[in-house]
């Protein structure tokens, strides 16, 4: 029998076979030769209908509480794929909270004392709930694009306090499985999405960003190298401006196996950087990575490691930015601890799928 060292290897490919086989929804595809489905040809339908979440919110009234309905999110979602949002959107209190990977209750409170920013006290007040998701945006998705699509969405976006390394590996272990060209068609629907229609960018937590996070581990060069395009959204709290040998794929950094979000954020400047500019890059230049990602080692293992290491401990910071480094370090511990909640939460979760 072989013996696992680590349970956490098993999960990217795991993720990425249930994603394409039973996964998160209902997927129907035709037969390849190989005897998997075959990816391209994948029609996706969300697991549990809209209709399903909307009949078990009727118990919520308008007028209840916010703690009321946080203890029904946490009594009855499974395996979120991103934290629970609350945002001021103009004069409105917004709060958002994922059921499932497929679906999230949105609700409006009652005003909360004048200017008061998230999060929002449990007291406040509901005056309007309803159930979202990437699904209602399916007219602008072609069938054979959803799950590609969605699978860029459920991924981490350049935020660093909210970067989880498992949903990135999850989305490029299943998005390598699918040709070059359906990918790419893939990153220019999202991006679409995200831009389109700035008023909705919030609500249904739409970011062109992923983009760049998931091509940066997705694409290999083909002449070997590792250096990939830069970001150029704006400036950081890290004196590093492009990648390099030793940050290829900055603002990322892969230790052990697993991708860590080195900044905490950007301070814009200007019009939005584009990442579909890169897009011509990644076809001409890269292919598809041959083999899933697959950390070799625990994740907060492998936050230490990072940590310690001689690249990290080499970096420089802004002047102005006191306390920086070290609350960098809290930060990258914690996507380590973020990516084991998502793991334990995906265990149990594929165990519920396999067994109905």
């Amino acid at each position: 029998m072989i013996r696992e060292e680590n349970p956490e290897r098993r999960i990217p490919v795991m993720l990425a076979i249930l994603w394409l086989a039973a996964g998160a929804g209902c997927l129907t595809s035709e037969r390849t030769s190989r005897g998997l489905s075959d990816p391209n040809a994948t029609i996706y339908r969300p697991r549990r209908t809209k209709e399903y979440w909307q009949q078990r919110l009727e118990s919520l009234a308008h007028g209840i509480t916010k703690a009321r309905v946080i203890g029904f999110v946490n009594k009855h979602r499974s395996a979120p794929t991103r934290t629970d949002r609350e945002l001021g959107l103009g004069q409105g209190k917004h709060g958002f909270y994922q059921l499932d990977k497929d679906w999230t209750l949105h609700i409006r409170y009652s005003a909360v004392d004048g200017d008061a920013s998230p999060p929002w006290p449990q007291d406040a007040k509901i005056t309007f709930l309803e159930v979202i998701g990437l699904a209602d945006l399916s007219n602008e998705i072609p069938d054979h694009l959803f799950l590609p699509v969605k699978l860029v969405h459920d991924s981490s976006t350049l935020d660093g306090g909210n970067f989880n390394p498992a949903l990135l590996i999850e989305a490029v272990n299943a998005l390598r499985l699918f040709d070059k060209e359906h990918v790419l068609e893939a990153l220019r629907t999202y991006s679409r999405l995200a831009t389109s229609d700035r008023a909705r960018r919030p609500l249904y937590d739409l970011d062109e960003y992923r983009i760049s996070l998931v091509s940066r581990l997705l694409f290999v060069r083909r002449d070997g190298k590792k250096t990939m395009p830069a970001v150029e959204v704006g400036e950081t709290l890290i004196d590093l401006e492009a990648p390099s040998d030793k940050w290829p794929m900055f603002p990322l950094a892969l230790e052990k196996g697993v991708p860590f979000l080195v900044v905490s954020g950007y301070i814009t400047h200007g019009p939005p950087w584009d990442p579909m500019g890169d897009l011509d890059y990644y076809r001409h230049r890269c292919e598809l990575r041959p083999r899933p990602l697959i950390p070799s080692a625990p994740y907060l293992d492998a936050a230490n490691s990072f940590i310690s290491s001689e690249r990290w401990q080499s970096l420089t910071f802004v002047d102005w930015a006191v306390g920086a480094r070290m609350a960098h370090e809290k930060m990258l511990r914690e996507q380590a601890l973020r990516a084991i909640d998502t793991a334990a939460r995906e265990r149990a979760n594929a165990t519920v799928i396999l067994s109905e």
